[in-house]
């Protein structure tokens, strides 16, 4: 084979450290232990995520260096001291499937059971390397009241992002397969259901999150193969020993809020009514389950039959109403769960089935109702004639076509009360002409029978028929009554009409012609006054202080008026001669506030007077 160019030759291309297929860079997560193939390091070469959760995400992965082929890698979100917690509950889901429910050297384990559950293949948490080695002393520490996640921070020794890995589990969830599932299906999915429960029973383990959207399909009914289930997500599993339903450790507790409004609440319908009113109450007391341990996954089964039997939408409507009116519940005979057992389920703790009893109480399908079975049964008794002591059996030997060319055949005839249990068996040879006499004869009874049921047939139409026109006729004879009623009333009301002389009604008004208006011509726009401008006043002159001073000489002297005074000449003046405008004889002037009757001014006029004068 002739080598590749340098231009054809192949370019290793490295893989990506961060998911390739996150839509925003918020959601990017690291990849732990990504393989490149161009130096050769990392063991998982990511094709695609899977699915996601609000812890983490699972992405389908396949094994470069070990034998695993594809896998599910199921990745921490957040990685740090804080999350220590969600770090220790992936640990926890992979060591009950690796300790428990897929270990063979445990006395409980069941294959067939195991089957059911989706099979954890490694743990890459850290939690391994701390504590103690035993996994159930190391889950003890951990899940201990007295523990707490916020105050002792844990270090977990890997560079990377916690991780587990786990079978890659093909085919749909069983939320999305539902409406096209049948009734056969739907059943045999409730049986492998309780049978996962009470293989779960075993080992005092509660799943807490046993939902249509954790479930896989991963097999439909065909004609030679079954409906098959694998049960997913171990992260809220816990034990049902003693002390855990009240346990307030962060690890243990999963639905302390299920939302702040009513439709997000609805979607935790999965959750009993007793784990209901503590998750809302955020101080009040903790309630992980109550005891029995099999009740909290009971009450999840019997909300998974109705969202099977109603659909999810409805389901949850239903559900509501359940709790205060239990004679609510629907019946599931249709996918084989009678009436009692559901509402049993979905009722108090201490009334819910174990998952062993469920299993018992499933009915058979029931494909015709039961007033339908009941008539195909009497139908069929009625066609079958009682048997006789000593009856007579067509043999399955002959073949009617030699029968009929042989013209003989024979019968086996049964003897009862003899010794042989089964009774003897004799072979008795017929002619067939006898067996064709007879036949003519059922067939002459039939046709009698026949014309009979025909003769009464039509004198039952007939009389019908007769019945039918006596109806027709009293009808119309009704209708012509009424109608001569109507005239009559009529009649009787145009009769008092001519005797009552008719109302005068008033003239009519005439209404003035409508005279046309005279367009009146517009009007002379005058010229404005042109206002002179508005001269500013002159300030009034007062004398000189020279002038003052020679006024109050001239007081004093007695001389009389004084000859510089340019005011007024009518004031008389007094003993001390003429005013002055400023000294007035030496007396202040006095000042007072004239009112301006249209508006108010802010500025009060001055006006001088003399005391003597009043000028």
């Amino acid at each position: 084979m002739a080598k590749p160019s340098k231009d054809e030759e192949e370019i290793a291309v490295p893989a990506p450290v961060f998911s390739v297929t996150a839509k925003d860079d918020k959601d990017k997560i690291a990849l732990p232990d990504a393989h490149d193939p161009v130096t050769g390091h990392g063991r998982w070469l990511y094709e695609g995520r899977l699915g996601e959760g609000g812890l983490a995400t699972v992405f389908r992965a396949w094994d470069c260096k070990g034998g695993l082929g594809f896998v599910a890698v199921k990745v921490l979100k957040k990685h740090s001291k804080a999350h220590a917690r969600h770090a220790f509950a992936m640990h926890r889901e992979s060591q009950w499937s690796l300790e428990r429910l897929h270990n063979r050297a445990d006395p409980r384990y069941s294959e067939e059971h195991a089957k059911l559950f989706a099979r954890y293949l490694e743990d890459h948490t850290g939690f391994v390397e701390l504590g103690p080695e035993d996994f159930e002393e190391r889950r003890k520490d951990f899940e201990s009241p007295s523990f707490d996640w916020y105050k002792q921070r844990i270090d977990l020794p890997i560079a990377s992002k916690p991780y587990v890995v786990m079978e890659l589990v093909k085919g749909e969830t069983l939320q999305v397969a539902m409406p096209s599932m049948s009734a056969t299906e739907k059943r045999q999915v409730i049986l492998q259901c309780a049978t996962a429960l009470e293989y779960l029973e075993r080992f005092h383990m509660i799943h807490r999150d046993f939902r249509g959207c954790n479930m896989h399909l991963i097999a439909r009914e065909k004609p030679n193969e079954s409906c098959q289930l694998k049960i997913l997500d171990l992260g809220v599993m816990i034990s049902s020993e003693a002390g855990m339903e009240v346990n307030c450790n962060m690890a243990v507790q999963a639905f302390r809020r299920r939302g702040e409004t009513e439709e997000k609440r609805k979607r935790y319908d999965w959750l009993p009514w007793e784990v209901r009113s503590a998750c809302d109450e955020l101080q009040g007391a903790v309630k992980n389950f109550e005891p029995p341990g099999h009740s909290f996954d009971a009450f999840s089964l019997g909300v998974l039959i109705l969202h099977l039997l109603l659909g999810k939408t409805k389901a949850r409507s239903v559900l509501d109403s359940l709790q205060d009116h239990p004679e609510r519940t629907p019946d599931g005979c249709g996918i084989g769960v009678p009436k009692e057992l559901l509402g049993n389920l979905l009722a108090e703790a201490a009334k819910r089935p174990r998952p062993r009893e469920v299993c018992a109480q499933l009915v058979p399908l029931r494909l015709k109702s039961p007033q339908k079975e009941a008539a195909v049964s009497a139908e069929k008794a009625e066609a079958t004639p009682a048997v006789p002591s000593c009856h007579t059996v067509r043999c399955t030997r002959c073949n009617p076509v030699d029968m009929l060319a042989n013209k003989k055949g024979h019968t086996t005839t049964k003897m009862e009360g003899s010794s042989d249990e089964e009774g003897e068996m004799e072979v008795v040879e017929m002619d067939t002409k006898k067996g064709t006499e007879t036949i003519g004869q059922k067939k002459d009874n039939d046709t009698a029978a026949k014309e009979a049921a025909a003769k009464e047939a039509a004198a039952k139409i007939a009389a019908a028929k007769e019945a039918a026109a006596k109806v027709a006729a009293a009808k119309k004879a009704a209708a012509k009554e009424a109608a001569a009623r109507e005239a009559a009333a009529k009649e009787a009301a145009a009769k008092l009409q001519r005797k009552q002389p008719p109302k005068r009604q008033p003239p009519k008004r005439q209404q003035p012609k409508r005279q046309l208006q005279r367009k009146q011509p517009p009007r002379r726009q005058l010229p404005k006054k042109q206002l002179p401008k508005r001269q500013p006043k002159k300030r009034q002159q007062y004398p000189s202080t020279t002038w003052v001073e020679e006024a109050k000489a001239a007081a004093e002297a007695g001389t009389g008026r004084n000859p510089a005074w340019k005011g007024s000449s009518d004031c008389v003046g007094n003993e001390h001669g003429t005013c002055s405008p400023k000294t007035l004889h030496g007396h202040k002037p006095q000042r007072r506030r004239q009112r301006h009757l249209r508006k108010r001014s802010f500025r009060t006029p001055v006006k001088l007077r003399c005391p003597s004068c009043e000028r």
